[in-house]
């Protein structure tokens, strides 16, 4: 699933449960529920090419204009029916996203990537560091992805229903 419907569903759960120890770690689990509905991704193949290569530089774009969009549209939607604080939207938005984020420091780690990236190198393929890293964080993240590929058409519309759910509990 994109960020920044992770960022915003983990904002909406902090808007519907009250008690911030309970929505906080409820946000940060709901990446993983979430994940486990069938739904489609943009490509970050370009990640392993290093800092040399113009396909890195798009991805890290779609990475930081996906969370950028989820962060103004919370702000936004705060500012717009000030009907719930926007700090703690924040922290649970970010929670939300916060399992993809251990995924990059994992990947970082892998056969020591950030070196590589250090030195402008190629860091190792996404699809080989996919199937063969044993992290165990890795390995219970990708535990919850569900298995099939979907459909463009599903994978879209899922995000759409969580979005949609998401602002309807930002508004109430």
């Amino acid at each position: 699933m994109i960020l920044s419907v992770h960022f915003i569903a983990g904002s909406a759960i902090t808007k519907l449960i009250p008690n911030k120890l309970i929505a906080y770690p409820l946000a940060f689990l709901s990446h993983f529920l979430l994940d486990a509905l069938p739904h489609t991704d943009y490509s970050l193949k370009g990640i392993s090419s290093g800092w040399k290569k113009q396909n890195f530089y798009e991805s890290v774009c779609s990475l930081v204009l996906d969370l950028l969009f989820g962060i103004a549209f919370i702000i936004i939607w705060a500012m717009a029916f000030d009907n719930f604080d926007v700090w703690p939207a924040l922290i649970g938005g970010f929670l939300g996203t916060l399992p993809d984020f251990l995924n990059l420091i994992v990947y970082a780690l892998h056969n020591k990537n950030f070196l590589l990236f250090i030195k402008g190198h190629p860091l190792t393929d996404l699809e080989e560091f996919k199937t063969k890293t044993q992290n165990p964080y890795y390995r219970f993240h990708h535990f919850f992805h569900n298995k099939k590929e979907p459909s463009n058409f599903v994978g879209v519309l899922t995000q759409i229903i969580v979005f949609l759910i998401s602002l309807i509990i930002l508004v109430k």
